[in-house]
């Protein structure tokens, strides 16, 4: 256990065991403070660049309404899982221009955001009109072309091509209209679990045998009427411990050919207009040492 923990985190940064020099000269280990687990949030839905980035950051509020503590402004804890860490960011706000993004952009910025993370959540928007559709023959041909947008598509190929780290798909459902019919709510929530469905195959397809899909509401469990018939879904409050629970403890690792130069993903940063210096704090990844001229 102790090997295969050590390799999981030089697969990750760092070492599991580091040495620094006392005041006479000689080594001694200390352990090193684990590094926070990347995640990106990569939307495949939305047809526009604003709704796959509204979508995006929904993701990432509901996973940091759930933490216990943050550092800055992307790292948060979770005391519920050996005070886990997660650094959790968006596609739209990495490394695309906050300036009329495009969809060209954004795949570039994917690209990049992949490059760095231990983990890829790729997010399937439940689309209200599929949900909504009367009958299953409908949903069905609307699948392939409800959910994933052609953007999408064409992330998704892309980074395919590129070499993905661990990714997930993730369902994100839409709330359920809370003015409508009991036979409505139902059939909605029956579309729900064909979705579900046809989101674990599409993550089987993509990723191969053993790829995981998981589902979140986008909204507090108390827009679901306690009376809904069957089929059951959980609470959201349910499917968003699993999806963190699957962050924190699940196993990662990001595209294998970025270990070979180490990086560094800046935490903070200040610059110093006297010396004029930019001083970057952060966590060491990737084949040390870190070379400024490489």
């Amino acid at each position: 256990n102790l090997a295969r923990n050590k390799l999981r985190m030089q697969s990750r940064g760092l070492n599991a065991l580091g040495c620094s020099s006392s005041a006479s000269g000689s080594n001694k280990h200390v352990r090193l403070e684990v590094p926070p687990k990347i995640v990106g949030i990569v939307s495949l839905s939305g047809e526009s660049v604003s709704e796959s980035s509204e979508l995006e950051e929904q993701v990432r509020t509901l996973l940091s309404k759930e933490s216990n503590a943050s550092s800055g402004d992307h790292t948060f804890q979770y005391d519920s899982h050996k005070k886990s860490k997660l650094t959790i960011l968006t596609n739209a706000t990495s490394f695309a221009p906050t300036t009329q993004p495009s969809s060209d952009t954004l795949l570039t910025a994917a690209l990049d955001l992949a490059r760095i993370c231990d983990v890829l959540l790729l997010v399937i928007e439940g689309s209200t009109t599929l949900l909504s559709s009367q009958s299953s023959l409908d949903a069905e041909k609307m699948m392939d072309t409800a959910l994933l947008s052609p953007r999408g598509e064409a992330i998704l190929q892309a980074l395919k091509n590129q070499g993905l780290p661990t990714s997930y798909s993730l369902l994100a459902c839409r709330p359920i209209d809370r003015e409508a019919t009991k036979n409505a709510k139902n059939r909605v929530l029956k579309r729900r679990m064909e979705v579900k469905k046809y989101v674990q195959r599409f993550a089987t397809t993509e990723f191969g045998d053993g790829a995981k899909s998981l589902v979140v509401d986008l909204v507090d469990a108390d827009t679901m009427e306690e009376n809904a018939t069957t089929p059951v879904v959980v609470t959201s409050n349910s499917q968003t411990a699993t999806l963190i629970r699957t962050l924190c403890q699940g196993s990662s690792s990001p595209p294998k050919w970025t270990l070979l130069r180490s990086n560094l993903l800046s935490q903070t940063h200040v610059y110093h207009p006297s010396t004029q210096t930019l001083e970057l704090t952060g966590y060491l990844r990737g084949h040390p040492p870190l070379d400024i001229h490489q």
